[in-house]
């Protein structure tokens, strides 16, 4: 094989060997750009039936714009092999992950999965099935970018493969859907199996159905139930285990009906998650403060029983030791009769008042009744008041409100004391009230791509909607340009916030219909108005009856206005490009 394919396609290195193809590093010589170029093995060539659908299908995905999708930039023939010209992603396939930590987090496997249901949504949109979704055709950025690769092409595989190939086969049938293990219908339903195959290896570091073989792994996924999540990892919500159950059917009308649906329940099981700990750690703080609660009536009525006992006691003697020494104070001062008796019964009445005072005393404040204190929490404050006082108990309410996401507002978050404790009806209970859901200010997100965008969002405790797609003059493609709500509005945290996303500059063409001596000949005119904040890049490439080649290169600013004319032969497709970013595509036949 040439090192320099079609006098384009310079090969650097080699990056990895699969079942029908070989992944190759090389450099776009014309673009001036890495790409990765994957040479599909020499068995396949004499298939042209196969030939046919996988130039078929890669087109129809070299349509797609998605930053989840590993763009196709071309497709050519040289001797014996067929190739496809790739995005080429810098990271690190979704397997070796694997392998590396075991098992990955939740939020990251949920997070993960996400990103690909948001992949396969965009490919089912436009009929295109992947078929073979598994770790190995997942790639992570460093960013933690989902990239999947190989659509289209493993759909034209498909057909070709049986049970009894080699090891790569094997290992995509830990993936299979019953009905691709049967042979049977194949349909988006089925990309949605594999999903949820993948998010239980990314829990619990292992398929749901092993063997030793291909045919044993598919009989497998066929007859046997899917295990639990919670033989493996007990940490998993019930929730999840159920999500993962659902895209594992083995109906496939029992599984989500779509990606997107999937990807929804994915975000809002990753929502109650985050919110689940947000709580948690509030409690934990909570419980700092909380008083060390009484546990045993019996032994504290006891204890103050002892405690009288022992006064009245210590009284007793007291008394009987004060009057041996007035006897003999009296025996000494029998002749004095000059002192006044009068002082003497004074002494006596003060001594007998001071230890009513203290008996009174004591019993006002030990010897009292000892109640359960009342749950009033998630009630209105006047019912909460009412049930306080019936139940024997004072009440203050504290200053400070708490946010709640679940509790309304002005109803009661919590209590001090909790309920359930057993104290004395003396002491006052403190009620905290709900100051209702937080609001905060919605960040200013524009200009971030996506991903930046969801991380932000989620960070701060908002679930991501829907992403919308306008034109936009300032705004560079696949940035987000502003949020519904939007930027700067107070927003409650746990509700959902909509992206909107640059899709470029408006772009127009029309076609010149002047006489031409051939009627396959079209002359077209390309206008369109540089984006972004600084200058960028243009190229426009022309795909024709006469092959594909650039028609024209420029430097453009921000807001310049720019007409190409352009010159083509037969069924032609137009691709505008901003630096690497695919902004236009249109195809006249």
């Amino acid at each position: 094989m040439d090192k320099v394919i079609k006098n384009r396609y310079e090969i650097n290195k080699e990056l990895g060997r699969g079942g029908m193809a070989v992944v190759y590093e090389a450099t776009d010589i014309m673009l001036d750009r890495q790409v990765a170029l994957k040479m599909l093995r020499p068995e396949y060539a004499s298939d042209e039936e196969f030939i046919k659908k996988i130039r078929h299908e890669a087109r129809a995905v070299a349509r797609i714009s998605h930053p989840n999708v590993v763009n196709i930039y071309d497709i050519g023939q040289t001797e014996n092999y067929h190739y496809l010209v790739m995005e080429n992603i810098i990271g690190q396939n979704l397997k070796d992950i694997i392998e590396a930590r075991e098992k990955l987090p939740i939020i990251e496997a949920l997070d993960i999965a996400s990103q690909i249901a948001a992949a396969l949504n965009v490919a089912h949109e436009s009929d295109i099935v992947h078929c073979d979704i598994k770790p190995h055709n997942i790639i992570l950025t460093p960013e933690n970018q989902v990239k999947v690769t190989d659509f289209g092409i493993a759909r034209a595989v498909s057909s070709t493969v049986t049970l009894d190939m080699t090891d790569s086969v094997v290992g995509s049938a830990h993936y299979f859907s019953p009905e691709q293990a049967k042979g049977g219908e194949i349909t988006p339903l089925t990309d949605i199996y594999s999903l949820g195959v993948v998010l239980f290896e990314m829990l619990t570091g292992t398929v749901p159905f092993k063997g030793e073989t291909a045919v044993s792994v598919a009989l497998k996924h066929i007859k046997e139930p899917v295990p639990d999540l919670s033989d493996y990892n007990n940490s998993i919500p019930e929730e999840v285990n159920q999500l993962i159950k659902k895209a594992l059917a083995k109906d496939p009308d029992d599984r989500f009906s779509s990606a997107l649906e999937m990807r929804e329940e994915l975000l809002q099981a990753m929502a109650k998650i985050n919110k689940l700990r947000r709580e948690n750690k509030n409690q934990k703080r909570r419980d700092k403060f909380e008083r060390t609660k009484i546990h045993n009536y019996k032994e504290i009525n006891e204890l103050d029983n002892n405690n009288s006992t022992n006064k009245k006691i210590s009284s007793s003697k007291n008394s009987k030791g004060n009057s041996g020494n007035k006897s003999k104070r009296r025996k000494k001062t029998g002749s004095k009769i000059k002192r006044p008796i009068i002082y003497t019964l004074i002494g006596i009445g003060i001594l007998i008042l001071l230890i009513s005072g203290f008996i009174f005393a004591y019993n006002r404040v030990m010897n009292v009744p000892i109640a359960e204190v009342p749950d009033v929490t998630g009630i209105e404050l006047d019912e909460a008041t009412e049930i306080i006082e019936e139940s024997g108990f004072e009440y203050t309410i504290a200053e400070e409100e708490r946010f709640s996401s679940e509790i309304e507002e002005g109803k009661i978050y919590s209590q001090e004391p909790g309920a359930g404790e057993n104290i004395r009806v003396t002491r006052s209970i403190t009620l905290i009230l709900s100051a209702g859901p937080e609001r905060i200010e919605i960040p200013d997100l524009s200009g971030m791509t996506t991903r930046q965008a969801t991380i932000e969002l989620e960070r701060l405790g908002f679930v991501v909607g829907e992403t919308d797609y306008e034109f936009s003059d300032e705004i560079e493609q696949n940035r987000v340009i502003n949020t519904d709500p939007e930027i700067g509005e107070d927003h409650f945290l746990g509700d959902e916030v909509d992206l909107i996303v640059s899709q470029g500059n408006v772009i127009e063409g029309r076609l010149d219909l002047g006489e031409v001596e051939d009627d396959r000949i079209k002359n077209r005119t390309i206008s369109f108005t540089g984006s972004g904040n600084e200058i960028a890049s243009y190229r426009l490439m022309i795909e024709d009856d006469t092959g594909i080649y650039m028609a024209w290169r420029a430097q453009v600013e921000p807001g310049e206005q720019v007409e190409i004319e352009v010159e083509s032969y037969g069924s032609t497709r137009y691709l505008l490009y901003r630096e690497d970013d695919l902004i236009y595509d249109e195809l006249l036949e």
